[in-house]
């Protein structure tokens, strides 16, 4: 019997040590929720956001595609954590995000997914989404310009 009750207390003993060691780690590293935040607030490395959150980061409206913490929002990683909704101005004025520069387009140049240039003859070329946009760089894929221009390219006007 005496053994019996020592292994139950060194089971207990065992438990409740390491739910305490638990509760240490998980307040380690404090996060903040996004309900927490009052109104649109710049993104924060430390904060979880969760599938629909938004957050401000270099002038841009951000939404969570799913969980994520530490993800920087990048408009060049179109497969990442997050989604560019529209720019934003410092008095949280909106514009939808084809307003974007526009500028000429040069080949050999690394352009990104969304990226849009402007040929000679004027017309505007948005860079296709991943897995096309590394072609967008290579002068065999020139937008309005060679016959496999569409492979990487979209006109947009």
């Amino acid at each position: 019997m005496k053994k019996s009750t020592l292994l139950v207390m060194c089971v207990l003993s065992a438990l409740s040590l390491s739910s305490i060691s638990l509760v240490a780690h998980a307040n380690d590293r404090p996060t903040t929720l996004p309900s927490e935040r009052p109104g649109l607030q710049t993104w924060n490395k430390e904060t979880v956001y969760t599938k629909g959150d938004s957050a401000r980061y270099l002038g841009r409206l951000w939404v969570a595609k799913w969980w994520t913490q530490g993800d920087r929002p990048q408009h060049d990683n179109e497969s990442g954590p997050w989604k560019l909704v529209r720019l934003i101005d410092n008095d949280n004025n909106h514009s939808k995000p084809n307003n974007f520069k526009v500028t000429r387009y040069r080949a050999g140049v690394k352009y990104s997914a969304g990226d849009r240039v402007r040929m000679p003859n004027g017309s505007v070329y948005r860079c296709r989404d991943w897995p096309a946009t590394p072609w967008c760089e290579l002068e065999g894929y020139a937008p309005g310009k060679t016959q496999h221009w569409r492979d990487a390219w979209s006109r947009v006007n």
